[in-house]
């Protein structure tokens, strides 16, 4: 620990991307959502990362940001899904990522991380400072990993193109179920894999859900494919992700109710359609 350059954790810099990193992805992405705060997260997260791995490998630096390069070059390619797939099944926090090419233009801030040189400081108890901004970084990058999360998922013994034939059927064959249309600004959710849904129960309810996996997942399951739900919310705008977009999921209650509604007016009506009786996913 006496060779760890502890004003790594506490420069400004590392400060500023670390609390950055926190607004994003609990605050900005579901109050603002849009191209900017769906990529800020990965140009914060790029930013600080290498610094925090340079703290606890101080030797290591080259390596240390060339496997960030590498790492986050190989995190958005589907080769990973076998690894999320096999992670989730332990059950201890749900990761998941979009597959977005256009995420490596964040891959830019790492010479400027790597360049960068904390200035000394005389920080009072430093060692338990940085012990505590060790502490929020870890969280911060597991939850960055996994924070539009599984609220719930739903799979069937079917594949993913029949799952999502019959996933369109049931929208536009239900009255109380419609997408957003165009020029709204939750439009953009349906791309990417992802589909929102508004269900009239007869309260307004929005709901964000997105296939399990990627191409190379489908190919090698044909007869397996899963939906979760991402993000959910109430007509009064109460809910969010399970990976921390939410900041009312206190209330079990709420919770249990998106649920809830979710399966009664659009899991049930798959179901039928599909002739498929569906495996609850945590």
């Amino acid at each position: 620990m006496e060779n760890r350059n502890y004003n790594i954790l506490v420069s400004w810099l590392f400060i500023l991307g670390l609390l950055l990193l926190l607004l994003n992805d609990h605050i900005l992405k579901y109050t603002f959502p849009s191209i900017l705060t769906g990529k800020l997260s990965d140009f914060a997260g790029l930013f600080i990362f290498p610094m925090f791995l340079t703290f606890l490998f101080p030797y290591k630096k080259k390596a240390v940001y060339l496997i960030t390069f590498l790492g986050f070059i190989y995190w958005k390619l589907p080769l990973t899904d076998s690894f999320i797939y096999s992670w989730n099944s332990l059950n201890i926090f749900t990761i998941n990522r979009v597959i977005e090419y256009t995420d490596y233009v964040a891959l830019i801030v790492l010479p400027f991380s790597y360049l960068h040189q904390p200035p000394l400081q005389e920080v009072p108890r430093k060692k338990i400072a940085v012990n505590l901004i060790g502490i929020i970084s870890l969280i911060a990058f597991c939850s960055t990993a996994g924070t539009h999360g599984s609220i719930k998922g739903y799979e069937y013994a079917t594949s993913k193109e029949s799952l999502e034939k019959a996933i369109l059927e049931v929208i536009n064959e239900t009255p109380s179920i419609n997408r957003p249309v165009s020029g709204s600004e939750e439009v953009y959710d349906n791309s990417g894999g992802y589909i929102t849904i508004f269900i009239s129960s007869p309260d307004s309810y929005r709901y964000t859900f997105r296939f399990y996996g990627g191409e190379e997942h489908w190919k090698n399951s044909p007869n397996k494919s899963e939906i979760f739900i991402c993000y959910a919310y109430d007509n009064e705008g109460n809910g969010g992700s399970e990976g921390g977009g939410g900041v009312e999921w206190y209330k079990w209650s709420l919770k249990n109710n998106l649920i809830s509604r979710f399966e009664e007016n659009f899991i049930s009506k798959l179901d039928a359609k599909l002739g498929l009786k569906h495996i609850e996913k945590k």
